[in-house]
């Protein structure tokens, strides 16, 4: 069954709660939503009782002058009043009164006109203006009077016409001014109580405000504690709270005098599928091994991410190593189920490094670093599979440490040198290249042979730099020694390309950057590559030996039958020429099988039209067989063991006299 990844970005969108989620689904997001809208609704309502306040207060103004303006005019008709008690006092209306009773005329004319302007729709301001204007007329009469000197007249129609009409107006005025005032009072008040709502409004406003804050402030604090003790990409726990759980579980079996134990898993060949799928495809993978994880281990597990491609699971309440190892097994076989990435199926295999704590005496970081420990041996061991820690095994650890530090080192300060071990052509006898083989000299230990720090190199990524450095220090090399000099036909130069630089994008690129520097004709340069480096990723790998190829460059197959190539998957590939192992040729003649797959490997090469090179001819019985089933080119200690930069031209000028001497060929060789 093939498991599809989720999108790379699911994890993240699915990622750490901003705040706790209530038992009815409504998360923290709906809930900010609520709250923003009770202070939107807070805020309209403070806003319409503002509006409404201004209004009301307008209002009560707008009576309050009402009422003011009908004082005026109640003063107004009692001076007009008193006027006419003092013209009919003198017997008429002398020039001062007649002055002063036209203005107060004036004056209430004025202020009547205005009062029906302002609230003439009202029955009190009806009933004010039609009793004004009784008494108005009245008075006009009455003064008519005593400007002719009629007194006795003018005083009868006063107690007759005018006084009953100046009551009325002023009982008018009075009910009229009640009223107003009345309304003025009732304005207020409700001025006065939308005042205190909009002032709770603000307060409500302003403490949801600051609980809003606070909510923020408790989310975002939330959220920084998750993020710092979960990966943010799978979301599982990462070291810091793996740490944790395992500082509290140790303590636990302490009391209860029980071991602890410890899963370490990292991804085989993980860095593959960055390179040939890509960082997003990659991280849909770790997604997809993280749920896996959760999915595989019992609910009081913890299974964490470390970074990386690296895994741990830290398993609760087991008894013995037996489980620990069934646990192990599971979530092998649960990884061995296909992935769907990028429209491809993906395999994974991981290597598993179980440990377990002696109660009370191991600390976590031992624990942790014993399940590591594990782990690499499990790699060492031939990767997907998995390995207890025992003692003992740290030590080698330590000297693993040990070595990649100085391998460091070496690379700083210069301390590997090349060797040259001759190839020749089996027809003639000639050097027709050279294979640019890597030492170390080491400052304490010697001279050191590839296999004690090549496969380190390869494991850390070291052997990118390295491999780098060979490759362009055997082409300057190369260029230096004139093929003239010792060869009819230019002298090539072979390097070794490792799985992890065959993996390397950049690699063409660099290739290229390194012929044009060195000036190396691409034709004389052939990169050797393993077998098995090209069943990782195939695709990939035969578009960057199609890139290099397209360089001028030659391409060869090394250590040829120990890997799983067979005849249609080869032909995918654009090679040139077959490398057969040593340890066949050592066979050769001897054994049976051997030789079986020796003369299998030459009409294999012949059926793809590929060129044929041995390796590790040490005796003339392999020569002569080699040279039987048409071999074209050799090397071994039979004609030269590696040699050193400065031994090369040496020994070509002697190989070449003595080539000459012997005859080439005539299947003579010189001595060694």
């Amino acid at each position: 069954m093939t498991r599809r990844c989720a999108p790379a970005s699911s994890a993240l969108q699915d990622g750490p709660p901003a705040g706790p989620v209530s038992g009815h689904g409504r998360g923290p997001g709906r809930a900010w939503d609520r709250g923003w809208g009770l202070l939107l609704a807070v805020v309209l309502v403070a806003a319409t009782a503002g509006y409404l306040i201004t209004h009301v207060h307008a209002y009560a103004t707008g009576r309050g002058e009402l009422a003011a303006m009908l004082g005026r005019i109640e003063i107004a008709a009692n001076e007009q009043r008193a006027l006419e008690w003092q013209a009919a006092a003198e017997g008429g209306l002398s020039p001062e009164l007649t002055r002063r009773r036209g203005e107060v005329d004036n004056a209430i004319q004025v202020l009547s006109r205005r009062l029906v302007r302002r609230d003439g729709g009202s029955v009190e301001t009806r009933a004010v203006a039609d009793t004004f204007a009784t008494y108005d007329a009245a008075v006009e009469a009455e003064f008519a009077l005593l400007a002719t000197g009629a007194v006795t007249e003018a005083s009868e129609l006063d107690g007759r016409r005018t006084d009953p009409a100046f009551d009325r107006l002023t009982a008018a005025l009075a009910v009229a001014r009640s009223r107003y005032d009345t309304a003025a009072q009732r304005a207020n008040r409700a001025a006065d109580l939308g005042t205190l709502v909009l002032l709770l409004a603000a307060a409500a406003s302003i403490g949801l405000l600051v609980r809003r804050y606070h909510q923020a402030g408790w989310r975002a604090a939330e959220l920084i504690a998750h993020q710092a003790r979960h990966d943010p990409l799978t979301t599982l726990p990462n070291r810091a709270m793996l740490l944790e759980r395992l500082h509290g579980e140790l303590a636990r079996a302490a009391r209860r005098r029980q071991p602890v134990f410890l899963l370490w898993l990292d991804l085989d060949d993980f860095k593959v599928v960055n390179d040939s799928l890509g960082h997003h495809a990659g991280d849909q993978l770790l997604q997809a091994i993280g749920e896996c994880l959760r999915t595989c281990v019992r609910p009081g597990d913890t299974p964490a991410r470390m970074g990386g491609d690296e895994f741990t699971v830290l398993l609760a309440d087991i008894d013995d190593m037996a489980h620990a190892i069934d646990v192990a097994d599971r979530i092998g076989r649960e990884l061995r189920a296909p992935f769907r990435l990028a429209g491809r199926e993906v395999t994974v295999r991981a290597s598993v490094g179980i440990a377990e704590s002696v109660p009370g005496a191991t600390s976590a970081e031992e624990l942790l670093r014993n399940a590591d420990i594990a782990m690499y041996e499990a790699k060492k061991q031939g990767k997907g599979q998995h390995q207890v820690f025992i003692p003992g095994m740290d030590h080698a650890a330590w000297k693993r440490l040990e070595l990649e530090a100085e391998l460091r080192v070496a690379l700083e300060h210069g301390q590997f040198e090349l060797y040259y071990q001759p190839i020749l052509d089996l027809d003639t006898g000639a050097v027709s290249e050279l294979e640019a083989l890597v030492r170390w000299d080491h400052p304490t230990r010697g001279l050191l042979p590839p296999a004690e720090f090549i496969p380190l190199a390869e494991e850390t990524g070291l052997i990118v730099p390295l491999g780098h450095w060979v490759l362009d220090q055997a082409c300057r090399q190369l260029v230096t020694w004139s093929p003239d000099r010792h060869n009819p036909a230019p002298l090539g130069v072979s390097v070794n390309l490792s799985p992890r630089q065959l993996r390397e994008s950049e690699l063409p690129g660099q290739v290229a950057t390194v012929l044009a520097s060195s000036g190396l004709d691409p034709g004389r340069l052939t990169l050797e590559i393993t077998e098995t480096s090209m069943i990782h990723d195939p695709d990939t790998t035969a578009t960057t030996l199609g890139e290099l190829r397209r360089l001028g460059v030659r391409v060869a197959v090394d250590d040829f039958g120990t890997g799983f190539a067979t005849l249609g998957s080869l032909g995918h590939y654009p090679v040139d020429r077959l490398k057969i192992d040593r340890s066949f040729v050592h066979g050769l003649g001897r054994n049976a099988q051997d030789t079986a797959t020796v003369h299998a490997i030459v009409a294999f090469a012949r059926t793809l039209g590929l060129h044929l090179t041995a390796e590790g001819i040490e005796t003339a019985d392999q020569l002569d067989l080699l040279q039987t089933l048409g071999c074209e080119h050799g090397q071994g200690y039979y004609f030269a063991k590696p040699l050193q930069c400065g031994s090369v031209e040496p020994y070509l000028d002697s190989h070449l006299q003595a080539s000459r001497t012997t005859g080439k060929t005539t299947g003579k060789w010189p001595a060694r």
